[in-house]
């Protein structure tokens, strides 16, 4: 008997994953995985065309993979700075997801603005 695919106690487990790799090896859709599967089962292959434009779609996917991880690690870099200098766990982030946080310029203003609402308090309870 073929216990694969069963624990112990007989319940079934779906741990198993099967992955289509092309010959660079990104890993293929499951349409994409399906068409490779019929060229090879009928001996032909895609033609000129198709193969630059899928060529051409997998630079620019990974292009632009590149540049979002650029642009996320050096905002997460400003946010973390900016969390340590204010020493607060949030930040209110005003012009939307497009605003780009610069460290020293940042640095400087939040001084300014800590110091001024300190000064404020400070006015307010004396």
């Amino acid at each position: 008997m073929d216990n694969r695919g069963v624990d112990p106690s007989g319940a079934v487990t779906k741990d198993v994953v099967i992955e289509y790799r092309d010959e660079n090896g990104r890993k293929l859709t499951q349409k994409e995985a399906y068409r490779q599967l019929c060229y090879q089962f009928h001996g032909y292959g895609p033609g000129k065309n198709k193969l630059d434009k899928r060529q051409k779609q997998a630079e620019l996917r990974d292009k632009m993979n590149r540049s979002s991880s650029n642009a996320t690690t050096s905002f997460m870099q400003s946010l973390t700075a900016t969390q340590q200098n204010t020493g607060q766990a949030h930040i209110a982030i005003d012009g939307g997801a497009n605003m780009v946080l610069q460290n020293e310029k940042n640095k400087e203003l939040l001084q300014k603005k800590i110091k001024q609402k300190a000064e404020k308090l400070r006015g307010e309870q004396g």
